[in-house]
Order: C-alpha cells, then sequence, then structure tokens
C-alpha cells in the first residue's frame, strides 16, 4: 500500500536558533579581520604622511623640498626634489611618490608626481616630481599624497 506524502513550500526562511547567528557572525568578523591583516601586509599600509621623510615600510623618503617657476604662457611649473631610499630587503620593481600642491589658501591645485623601476636593496633615488599644469595661481606648500612601492 502506498502512502500519500504531500510536500509543501514555505515562503519563510528556516528558523536558527541564537546559537547558530552568533556563530555566524563570529566566522563573518574573524573573516573581514583576517583580510584586512593581510591586505595591509601585501601593501605595507602605513599612516604617516609628513612631507619631509616618510617612515613607509617600503621607501624611506627625505630632503623633501619645492621649486617653481613662472612662464607667461605655461603659468607656474613645479618640482619637488628629495631622496627615496628603497628601505626593504629585496630589489623594488617600482617605484612612484606623489605630492599634492596647494595654494596660499589651500587649495588643491595638483599632483606632482615621479616613478622609476628597478631600485635595488639599500640604493637611493633622487626623485623630480614634476608638475605643469597651467598653473595661475602661485603653489605656496605641498604634502606627500602617496607612495607606491612593489
Amino acid at each position: 500500500m502506498e502512502e500519500n506524502v504531500i510536500y509543501t513550500q514555505s515562503n519563510e526562511p528556516p528558523q536558527e536558533n541564537s546559537s547558530n547567528k552568533s556563530k555566524k557572525g563570529l566566522w563573518i568578523a574573524l573573516g573581514i579581520i583576517g583580510a584586512l591583516i593581510v591586505f595591509g601586509v601585501i601593501f605595507g599600509v602605513t599612516g604617516s604622511n609628513d612631507q619631509n621623510t616618510n617612515s613607509n615600510a617600503e621607501l624611506l623618503i627625505s630632503n623633501v623640498s619645492m621649486t617653481y617657476e613662472y612662464n607667461e604662457y605655461l603659468g607656474y611649473t613645479v618640482k619637488i626634489t628629495g631622496i627615496a631610499k628603497n628601505n626593504k630587503n629585496r630589489n623594488l620593481s617600482y617605484a612612484s611618490v606623489e605630492f599634492s600642491i596647494y595654494d596660499e589658501n589651500g587649495n588643491n591645485l595638483g599632483t606632482a608626481l615621479d616613478n622609476m623601476n628597478n631600485l635595488g636593496k639599500d640604493e637611493t633615488w633622487r626623485f623630480e616630481a614634476t608638475y605643469i599644469g597651467w598653473l595661475n595661481v602661485k603653489p605656496a606648500s605641498f604634502k606627500l599624497a602617496d607612495i607606491t612601492a612593489f
């Protein structure tokens, strides 16, 4: 004799007890924390952005200064020079420095950038980050915006 079995589909999600919910939340939180730690290790994340020195895990930046000149056709041309030292225990295949340039009122005028390839272990690089942006406003200050090195 066959039994008739009726299957029904509910529109409500299955109920979880509170113990399973807290375990799931803990695993999600641990996964996020782990991902942030891995990201920080891979990309050498640091919090320093001092304009004259930076203790980035990859590059040590020092002796930074800004010069500019005015040309009636181009406006102000800005050069930011300094020294970057490979602070890692290995060769870097690429390195770049970026500086934000500001007027006397603190308005961002643009970005000066320089980059290079193949910076050996403990080698130094004399960078010259340049901005040619047809500025009609005299640049007054700058700050280190980003370092990229790998």
